[in-house]
């Protein structure tokens, strides 16, 4: 039995798929056709309709032992929960989908839902995992010799993608460099656009090295304008226009921030017209046109505030679309339920003129045997609903109350306030208590600021926490290391060898990603030592990014390597931002994705000559729009301090 009650007749290709399931030859044919009718509607965004045609496809597929129909059931589900950012359920389909394309020995369909779970795992910042299953999809099509097919090159891709989420950048162009060779070999132009156009953001967004970026976005530009891609002919003018804003090429950076603007307008592509306001607001600044660069700065404010109106819409659609799918699902259950019931009735019925007083008779005692039985379960379930209810507040009691300790450890008001002039501290934790945390103390020679990033968040995060405090306490206060680095040092060889016992394999891997700030207000001098994370300086108009040691404050490859202490001469009226990454890294905006580092950069630099509350506002409010109803991905730092 097939449901037919999801009102298809408005499409007609859906129409005609549902026209030939009525036909089908067998039933091996309506599990393909199935799959068909659900491929359609996901084409069609229309996920309901999509995934109870799937789970038809699945149902039957089970019945009929047909596991190539089952596997690609499973994972047009898998597809349409990534569609919907729902990865956990994606990757809980395209396992079951793995599973059954290992069992039936499917070496092409191993390779391809490889790529599909590792696109998922790189979704949800679990990089390490992703390359790893690009690499096993490569490995299976390297078998089959498919090196220069789509799915090749997506895995290449994939990987290129994690290697740059990693900072690991020459592997990533690696990688990019590969995919273009494979477009190249196959005549492939939206490849090697791709390709190009990744490249070019390592080298502007990463590197700094804008001649490079330019080469590759003018590569990439090209191509689309061959192809005739209005989108990507706009983001393609957008990033070189960019650039050439960093350069002082207002001219040109004009040129192709107005015709990345024309082309965005006339394609209706919100996200692309956000961006080219922005640039030209800056642009006609730069040229001293203030009237100019006030216009485009409204419709910059206007662009970002209906993409956010339309997410909010979009939203609440999602939401009522969710309700409506368990309706459905529900209705589609509920049909099958019906179905099986009558067929169960018609055979009592036939059975029921020989036997029929003695089931009678057999039903009520089971009745209420059963009714008596649900009354004492539910006795128990209330008892244990209560029992849960009363763990569960202790456990939040005394989470909570570990907060109220771990904020007695963080730095406090009064101390930033008697050793700092003007600063802000955005600091807002994804849970109770935080991974993140920033501590500073006093001694005779300089004030130590810390901006740190334990490992995990919530409570594992915390106890991490309070760990690194302590360590950070030891060397400075008691062993008076003065030395940026060599705190560092100190604070992860203790690290390692307190988690050295901790159950694992090889000795703990935990410890925190940091900036650790010595500030000398006599004679205007700052050192300062960095884990992973990087911190700027705006001084007289530009953003100076501060490199730090790609090595975590822990146990690593790397561990044996000294931090490395750097000595800086402020100047009157620098900001020094210190941060964590979870503000970059929050998913939200129109498409769900990162917010990411360039973006903060800009809002910094745009909102450098505010004061710092107000500032830090503009900080908290941009994050809150950003992820609108998302959810939180990671604890939030970020330090702003005026000299």
């Amino acid at each position: 039995m097939f449901v037919s009650f999801l009102g298809i007749g408005q499409n007609s290709l859906a129409d005609s798929l549902l026209t030939s399931l009525q036909s089908a030859k067998d039933d091996t044919d309506k599990v393909n056709k199935l799959n068909q009718i659900s491929l359609e509607f996901e084409n069609q965004t229309d996920y309901i309709k999509a995934k109870v045609y799937s789970m038809q496809a699945i149902n039957l597929a089970k019945r009929l032992t047909y596991k190539k129909g089952e596997a690609l059931a499973n994972k047009r589900i898998g597809n349409i929960y990534f569609d919907q950012g729902d990865y956990s359920k994606a990757i809980e389909f395209y396992y079951n989908t793995l599973k059954i394309y290992e069992e039936i020995k499917d070496k092409k369909g191993i390779s391809s839902i490889n790529t599909n779970i590792g696109n998922t795992y790189s979704c949800q910042k679990d990089d390490q995992k992703a390359i790893a299953y690009f690499n096993k999809s490569i490995k299976g099509l390297d078998e089959l010799k498919m090196q220069k097919s789509t799915q090749y090159f997506n895995a290449l891709i994939g990987i290129g993608t994690a290697y740059e989420h990693l900072s690991n950048f020459d592997k990533a162009i690696e990688f990019y460099s590969k995919c273009q060779i494979i477009a190249a070999e196959t005549n492939d132009l939206e490849g090697a656009a791709i390709s190009y156009n990744n490249i070019g953001n390592i080298y502007k967004e990463q590197r700094k090295q804008y001649k490079e970026a330019l080469d590759y976005y003018f590569k990439s530009l090209k191509i689309r304008e061959e192809i005739g891609d209005k989108y990507f002919i706009a983001t393609s003018c957008n990033n070189i226009g960019s650039i050439y804003l960093i350069q002082n090429k207002n001219k040109e950076a004009l040129y192709y921030c107005s015709k990345s603007l024309a082309l965005a307008k006339e394609i209706e592509a919100l996200d692309l017209v956000i961006d080219a306001e922005f640039y030209l607001s800056s642009i006609y600044e730069n040229m001293g046109n203030k009237a100019q660069a006030l216009t485009h700065y409204k419709e910059f404010i206007t662009a970002r505030d209906s993409v956010f109106s339309a997410e909010k819409i979009k939203n609440i659609a999602s939401q009522e679309s969710k309700i409506k799918e368990e309706q459905m699902e529900a209705g589609f259950k509920e049909t099958q339920i019906k179905k099986e019931a009558e067929l169960k009735q018609q055979k009592i019925i036939s059975m029921a003129f020989t036997v029929g007083f003695a089931l009678v008779l057999i039903l009520i005692v089971v009745v209420f045997r059963s009714l008596k039985q649900s009354r004492d379960k539910n006795k128990i379930i209330e008892s244990q609903k209560i029992e849960v209810e009363h763990k569960q507040k202790e456990i939040v009691d005394s989470i909570t109350y570990a907060q109220r300790i771990q904020h007695a450890l963080l730095a406090s008001t009064e101390m930033l306030n008697k050793n700092l002039g003007e600063y802000f501290v955005l600091f807002k934790p994804k849970d109770i208590v935080s991974g993140d945390f920033y501590w500073a103390t006093k001694t005779d020679d300089a004030f130590y600021l810390v901006t740190a990033d334990s490992t995990g968040h919530g409570v594992p995060g915390a106890f991490m926490s309070l760990l690194n405090i302590s360590f950070l306490n030891e060397a400075i206060n008691e062993k008076k290391h003065k030395d940026a680095g060599q705190i560092l040092n100190h604070v992860r060889e203790n690290l390692i060898k307190a988690l050295k016992t901790d159950g694992s394999e090889d000795g703990g891997k935990d410890g925190m990603d940091c900036i650790i700030t010595a500030f000398n207000f006599t004679d205007s001098t700052l050192q300062y030592a960095a884990a992973n994370n990087s911190f700027y300086i705006i001084r007289d108009k530009e953003l100076l990014n501060y490199k730090a040691d790609k090595m975590p404050v822990g146990k690593s490859p790397r561990d044996n390597e000294s931090f490395t202490s750097h000595n800086l001469q402020l100047q009157k009226g620098d900001i020094i931002y210190t941060l964590t990454d979870g503000y970059p890294d929050q998913f939200g905006g129109p498409k769900g994705k990162k917010f990411k580092y360039k973006p903060l950069e800009e809002i910094l630099l745009a909102n450098s000559h505010l004061n710092m509350e107000q500032q830090k506002e503009i900080l908290f409010k941009n994050f809150e729009e950003w992820k609108g109803d998302l959810e939180q991905v990671d604890d939030v730092l970020i330090i702003g301090i005026k000299i």
